[in-house]
């Protein structure tokens, strides 16, 4: 996740989203970027959601089916991340706060 979250801010893009069963991709002013990786499996998102996520987040995300949190990555850089989990589809939508 780290190196996802150390390229939206490369790209000085707005949004990176990850849906299990598309590639992940960030998203601009005017475009999404698709990045070159394979599609996300639900255990993928999952375990991307893990390395960011405490386990209290994970429970609650567990009991309700959507979580959002702010998410400090280093030197004041924060994140706003949505995570969404039902049956079929598990979402992570993270954007970049620095813009």
């Amino acid at each position: 996740m780290r190196d996802l979250l150390e390229l939206l801010l490369r790209e000085n893009a707005c949004e990176l989203q990850l849906k299990s069963g598309t590639s992940p991709f960030l998203s601009s002013d005017s475009a999404h970027l698709p990045i070159d990786v394979p599609a996300l499996s639900v255990g993928d998102v999952h375990e991307l959601l893990q390395s960011v996520a405490s386990a209290e987040q994970l429970a609650e995300l567990g009991r309700c089916g959507d979580l959002r949190f702010v998410y400090p990555l280093q030197h004041g850089i924060r994140f706003s991340i949505t995570a969404t989990l039902d049956s079929e589809t598990s979402c992570i939508t993270v954007r970049n706060l620095q813009r």
